[in-house]
């Protein structure tokens, strides 16, 4: 009754902000998973007729087995739960249409994907639970097929990745990887990287809502006075895929900063050339300033600002238009 399940890396933080709003002990929260990329996890669950159960804690004690071993078991079961079910959803994209909710998580069966009849060897994308998607690594067209029908995906589906991924060669064949043989695959083409990096900043968007949610009510109940700068969206009606993220800091504010890939930097009272408002890229501001913040833990990353930066070191960011 084992089975493996891929979830967002997200989704763990939001487990433990919850334990911690409820238990108010975080030394208490353990959570039992391997990583699986670099935004994703593996867990553990047990398939009942009706429900699918998460082991968070991992095995039982008594069964005697570690994570890995349970896990290894888990997918040996989806192996043998695994008819061949991949169905062509565009030229070169194929879609797995098992329908039982481990879509999904057959992206943890490489010699499933090798079977799929794509060019080269599988790329593939799981933008929801539900949604695998497989096309090959020296198909460009389908890559950009791919990323298109993972944008439409997303907005239907319970989010897990906005990424590319591929196994790595020489990585395991007939067993469940552990997830260090998968890495993100960058796509060929510029348009693929587009809708790509478009479907990233959709994901954080949601991702960061919760967190900061999570984090104001734990804020409110233990009476602490820390702005949480939200993670804003950005886009031209004419062409969404240019989409950009920001987030505001603001002097004499003590805030907390989402990673966004533009920093609006506030003086409320100020009236000389830099202007009240400076809008920067997040990468200059994290390299000149990066003695003024301080990275929390958390995920996705959020940094404690120590102090507003003077003028002079203001000056030395190159604005946005």
């Amino acid at each position: 009754m084992l089975r493996p399940l891929i979830r967002s890396r997200s989704l763990i933080d939001e487990i433990r902000l919850h334990h911690l709003r409820t238990e108010g002990d975080a030394s208490t929260f353990d959570v039992a998973y391997l990583p699986f990329g670099e935004d994703c996890v593996i867990l553990l669950a047990v398939d009942y007729p009706e429900t699918t159960s998460t082991l968070l804690n991992g095995p039982s004690v008594s069964w005697q087995l570690t994570l890995e071993q349970a896990l290894r078991i888990a997918g040996d079961n989806l192996r043998d739960h695994t008819a061949e079910a991949f169905v062509p959803v565009a030229q070169g994209v194929y879609q797995g249409a098992w329908r039982d909710g481990y879509e999904a998580s057959r992206a943890l069966l490489p010699d499933v994907l090798e079977r799929v009849p794509v060019r080269g060897r599988p790329v593939f994308m799981m933008p929801t639970r539900e949604v695998l998607l497989v096309t090959g690594d020296q198909d460009a067209a389908g890559q950009l097929r791919m990323a298109e029908l993972s944008l439409q995906a997303s907005r239907q589906g319970r989010t897990i990745s906005p990424a590319m991924f591929c196994y790595q060669p020489g990585g395991v064949a007939h067993a469940v990887p552990t997830g260090n043989e998968v890495s993100h695959f960058a796509p060929a083409s510029e348009e693929a990287a587009r809708h790509l990096a478009h479907l990233a900043r959709l994901y954080r968007k949601e991702e960061y809502d919760t967190q900061k949610a999570a984090l104001d009510r734990l804020n409110q109940r233990d009476g602490a006075d820390v702005f949480l700068a939200s993670y804003l969206l950005y886009g031209h009606q004419d062409d969404p895929l240019s989409s950009f993220s920001l987030t505001t800091w603001t002097r004499g504010v003590d805030t907390s900063l989402p990673c966004a890939d533009r920093i609006a930097l506030v003086r409320p009272d100020a009236d000389d050339a830099l202007g009240r408002t400076r809008v920067v890229g997040w990468q200059q501001a994290l390299a000149l300033l990066g003695d003024l913040l301080e990275e929390e833990a958390q995920y996705p990353a959020r940094y404690r600002v120590k102090a507003f930066p003077d003028d002079g070191r203001l000056a030395l960011l190159d604005e946005i238009g």
